[in-house]
């Protein structure tokens, strides 16, 4: 696969895609400028594990490659948790893209939301309030319940 010239426009992206020598086997498009890709024949990539919320990959490039999957491109939440320092590029204005450099990895990209974890994280604070609120409800009607059952002894 060739890289075709940088368009980071997405209209731009979208009437390059539009033209009709546009072969999308042959040419990716990206937003930002990357370097040191070289195709090598030999190289490899195997998803070993896929669900919607997280994919692995087993790679095997001997030079730096670009790995492009046809799984919708969707910067919000979206990571590569094995390697941290590594980004998830668009390519074709909707696939996403990979550089691995050379070497032999395992890659894990994991969908985790900022949003779910700050609804779980209210979630759990407003559950224990609830229950801290119904413990001390039940506390002070047992208090209660002890200083009204108390005998009165009344002297005739």
């Amino acid at each position: 696969m060739r890289i075709a010239a940088v368009i980071p426009a997405l209209n731009d992206q979208f009437n390059f895609i539009r033209t009709n020598g546009f072969n999308p086997q042959k040419t990716a498009i990206l937003e930002q400028e990357i370097s040191g890709v070289i195709y090598h024949p030999n190289s490899y990539a195997e998803i070993i594990y896929w669900s919607p919320d997280k994919i692995e990959i087993q790679a095997e490039v001997h030079t730096d490659q670009l790995l492009v999957l046809s799984e919708m491109y969707y910067s919000e939440g979206w990571e590569i948790s094995s390697h941290s320092d590594w980004k998830i590029l668009p390519v074709n204005s909707i696939l996403r893209g990979i550089q691995i450099p050379s070497g032999k990895h395992h890659i894990v990209m994991e969908f985790i939301p900022d949003d779910v974890w700050y609804g779980s994280l209210i979630t759990w604070i407003s559950t224990g309030i609830l229950i801290l609120f119904i413990l001390s409800g039940l506390i002070i009607k047992c208090n209660k319940d002890e200083s009204n059952s108390k005998t009165i002894y009344y002297k005739t």
